[in-house]
């Protein structure tokens, strides 16, 4: 209530004399024991032009005074707190324009469990007069606090309106202050004024509480009042007006209510009899004699225990003296006078006189229709919980029921699911798309469209299924009820072909992409053979002073560069050149991790976990130093210049069909002993669709990539029949995890050449290759050597050269891709000549790559183009020292 706190000192005084204290027309204020406003009237308020909001729970010496005047006022308070009792004193005044002296009288009081203080202002040139008037208010105040009042009004005996409060403003039509100073028969109308002045002489005369009740005429109807009136004086009177129209609407509407359930009984649709304390029937309706096939003068003289039977045994004499006024619903069964029994659902209940009402309903039909559905839910419950799909009703997005094949998945008994939520059943991956459904389902109020799910078991194992939501009520609840079909193996079988399809993909690629560096390795190779000869030949032949050697050097230089960029597309497509031996992984990386720690981050550290003892693997050294190297790049980058570790790991492992079948390589591969090269990192880590394209050709996530290195490292690992296995998580780092076949068998080195060749040789030479250049560079470098040498364009004329000078030919250096017939079916064709022919097949394929097309059993003699002189020299003078003349 404005001008007042609600808590504290102030909720023990009597609302009463707050009231009396607001209406009071000097300040008036009261405080607590440290001098906080608790409560202020107008007129106090007045003083200093204030709202009593604003003075609230402030300090009274900040409200009302001067600051001149605060601390005295202050020690004032403290000490009439503190001492009890009264004090006053003078303090100045200003407001409105108004300066003056103000003389305040402060009295101390016991407000429940502390003490608070009450100040009364006194203009000093009026004192006299106020006191008067205050003794005159705190009559009334304490006269008030006999009555309780919706309206308080003084008049006097001439029916003049002195003062008026009202407690609601329902009661008035008009303001208080346009009230004040009229009569009684200007402000109401007849006959009203007059029973009001009635009352006014009747409390003078007597001096004894008067009360008339009345009522005036208000749209839409009529207001009553009830007016107490007490004479306060010789000729003033007090008096309280309370509106009475809810009591007299609610005597009224009993009345209707009398009525109306008279016309109830009449009209009725349900039989209503009403029966005495004893169970005599005393009253019926219409319809229980047509219930009944009574007559109404027959029921009377009847008692309900001869027409009704209880359900469940009870009678209906003890129902009786336990039925209360609060209604009872019992299911009985009547007897009708020709003998039938009907269903009856009976509500009954005790009237204030003690008689029992009750409204009985025939539900016989409704009971069939119960029985039938029963026998109906029974059938379909047991269908479903029979039903091979998953089927849980939840309730708030907790489980509340669940057929067998529900429980079956998740290995639990049904108790053990009922109440758990629903997402503690899904995999933390679904949670977003499950919760989404649900939602969307109570908002919607409609099924859910069917979406893939995946259920976690409590032993951390999922399975997938197609789930649908559908809203309904269970139990009178609010539900949703899921239907879902377990789909793991279809998705099993959709992985696996998505795999297989992926593999497919990756092969087409890779074969398109051996196609291409076939091409570009047979094309590039006769060109670098054509610079690299050249630049050696010329090499030979000048000088070392010679100031174009330097040339020269570049020159070789840049063109096996060109190679190396060669055999990187070769490595990717799986048909290098690989030089075979027995290597131990764990040397070749202790040999490299000088050169690794120059190559990575400054920030990166190396760490070594090496498996020593490691068995051997056949493979070509420079090409699994490719792979090392590649990896402990990648894995540096994917640091992103922060410190992190790099794992290199090695070791040997057991790998089963199904740790191959996840690995990136299409091949099948059998299972056994692998040895493993193994490198993480602390990165960042890859999601899913990156971890999908990392081998794919010219994919990099780096600006400055090219998206070979990762993708060589897969050409050379399935070139050695090995395997590559990922894994990484975003956040998490990454693995990758190299196999390599572990040797069974030690492959035979290849034979060293005991002394260096002198460079001199004789006899002749069958020089065959399609390029022009490549025959000359080679035709050059073996007359240096004291060869004869007659070259063929193509395998057709080598063929037919051998056969017309069989004997003169001690080697046969062959091309592979020439045109008319290439090398492998010249060399067939020369081996149909003579067996023993010493064939040097030269190609810029890999050698496993050109001897595997040949019959077993046949061992020529290898060399990789782009060959330089000396290697071509080496090569010759290696298959001519095999010859046993």
């Amino acid at each position: 209530m404005p001008g007042e706190s609600g808590d504290g000192p102030l909720t023990v005084v009597d609302g009463l004399a707050i009231e009396a204290l607001r209406s009071l027309s000097f300040p008036v204020v009261l405080v607590s024991g440290q001098g906080m406003v608790l409560f202020i009237n107008e007129a106090a308020c007045h003083c200093r032009g204030a709202k009593a909001a604003d003075c609230l729970n402030r300090p009274v010496w900040d409200v009302l005074f001067e600051q001149r005047d605060a601390e005295r006022v202050r020690r004032t308070i403290v000490r009439c707190v503190a001492e009890g009792g009264e004090m006053s004193l003078e303090a100045m005044r200003s407001a409105r324009g108004f300066v003056g002296r103000i003389r305040w009288q402060w009295t101390c009081f016991q407000a429940g469990n502390d003490r608070a203080a009450m100040g009364v202002a006194f203009d000093r040139e009026a004192a006299a007069t106020i006191d008067n008037h205050l003794l005159l208010e705190e009559t009334s105040a304490r006269t008030l606090l006999k009555a309780t009042f919706d309206l308080i009004f003084r008049i006097d005996r001439q029916g003049h309106f002195l003062e008026v409060y009202a407690a609601h403003e329902r009661l008035l039509f008009v303001s208080p202050e346009e009230i004040v100073g009229r009569t009684v028969r200007e402000l109401i109308p007849e006959p009203v004024a007059s029973q009001m002045m009635d009352s006014v002489y009747r409390a003078l005369d007597t001096g004894s509480v008067d009360t008339i009740q009345y009522s005036l005429p208000v749209a839409p109807g009529h207001l009553y009042y009830e007016a107490r009136q007490i004479a306060v004086g010789a000729d003033e009177v007090l008096g309280v007006v309370r509106d009475i129209t809810r009591r007299k609407l609610s005597e009224q509407a009993l009345r209707d209510s009398e009525q109306q359930y008279r016309t109830l009984m009449r009209r009725a649709s349900d039989a209503i009899v009403l029966m005495d304390a004893v169970g005599q029937v005393v009253a019926v309706n219409h319809q229980a004699c047509e219930m009944t096939g009574w007559r109404e003068d027959a029921l009377l003289s009847r008692n309900v225990a001869e027409l009704l039977s209880v359900q469940g045994g009870a009678s209906i004499t003890s129902l009786l003296r336990e039925w209360t006024e609060e209604p009872t619903r019992v299911d009985v069964r009547l007897r009708r006078r020709d003998g039938g029994w009907l269903d009856i659902e009976m509500s009954a209940s005790r009237m204030p006189d003690g008689r029992v009402q009750a409204i009985l309903r025939d539900v016989t039909e409704r009971k069939r229709a119960q029985d039938a559905l029963e026998r109906s839910e029974r059938s379909f419950r047991l269908l479903i919980e029979r039903a091979p799909n998953l089927i849980a009703v939840h309730q708030a997005g907790r489980v509340v029921w669940v057929n067998d094949a529900f429980s079956k998945s998740f290995r639990l008994d049904k108790s053990e699911l009922i109440g758990r939520r629903v997402v503690d059943l899904v995999h933390p991956d679904d949670w977003d798309a499950v919760l989404s459904r649900m939602r969307k389902q109570e908002e919607t109020a409609v099924p859910s469209l069917v979406s893939e799910e995946r259920f976690l078991r409590e032993d951390g194992t999922f399975f997938w299924t197609e789930a649908v939501g559908i809203p309904l009520d269970f139990q009178g609840v609010p539900s949703s009820i899921m239907i879902a079909h377990d789909v793991t193996e279809r998705k099993r079988a959709e992985e696996e072909r998505r795999v297989l399809e992926q593999r497919i993909q990756q092969t087409q690629t890779l074969q398109s992409l051996g196609l291409l560096a076939g091409g570009i390795a047979h094309d590039f190779n006769n060109l670098l053979m054509g610079v690299l000869g050249n630049a050696s030949l010329a090499l030979l032949d000048l000088p070392d002073d010679h100031p174009a050697r330097h040339y020269l050097q570049r020159i070789e230089a840049t063109a096996q560069r060109a190679a190396e960029l060669t055999k990187q597309l070769l490595a990717y497509s799986g048909k290098g050149q690989f030089l075979i031996a027995p290597i131990d992984l764990t040397k070749v990386v202790e040999e490299m991790n000088h050169l690794l720690t120059t190559v990575i981050s400054k920030r990166a550290r190396v760490q070594l976990e090496l498996e020593s003892d490691l068995p051997s693997i056949e493979a070509d050294i420079t090409q699994v130093r490719q792979i090392v190297m590649n990896l402990i790049t990648n894995a540096s980058d994917a640091l992103e210049g922060r410190d992190g570790t790099i794992v290199v790991r090695t070791g040997v492992m057991h790998a089963d069909t199904a740790y191959l079948a996840s690995t990136y390589i299409d091949e099948r591969l059998d299972e056994g002993e692998y040895v493993f090269l193994e490198i993480s990192d602390t990165g960042h880590g890859m999601d899913r669709a990156t971890i999908g394209r990392i081998f794919d050709p010219f994919f990099t996530t780096r600006f400055t990539g090219r998206g070979l290195g990762l993708a060589a490292v897969l050409g050379i690992v399935r070139a050695h029949r090995g395997a590559i296995r990922v894994h990484s998580e975003l956040g998490h780092g990454t693995t990758f995890r190299v196999l390599f076949p572990k040797m069974v068998r030690q492959v035979e080195k290849d034979l060293e050449i005991a002394q260096e060749h002198a460079a001199s040789g004789s006899g002749t030479i069958l020089l065959v290759d399609d390029e022009s250049i490549v025959r000359t560079v080679a035709r050059l470098v073996l007359e240096r050597l004291g060869f004869s040498v007659v070259e063929a364009e193509n395998g057709m004329e080598a063929v037919e050269v051998y056969r017309t000078h069989l004997d003169r030919f001690r080697l046969v250096i062959l091309d592979m891709t020439m045109p008319r017939m290439d090398g492998e079916e010249a060399y067939r064709a020369l081996r149909s000549i003579e067996p023993k022919v010493r064939v040097l097949l030269s190609s810029g394929y890999d050698e496993r790559e050109m001897v595997h097309r040949l019959e077993p059993g046949d061992a020529p003699g290898f060399l990789q183009k782009p060959y330089t002189p000396s290697e071509l020299t080496e090569a010759v003078f290696r298959m001519l020292g095999d010859s046993k003349e």
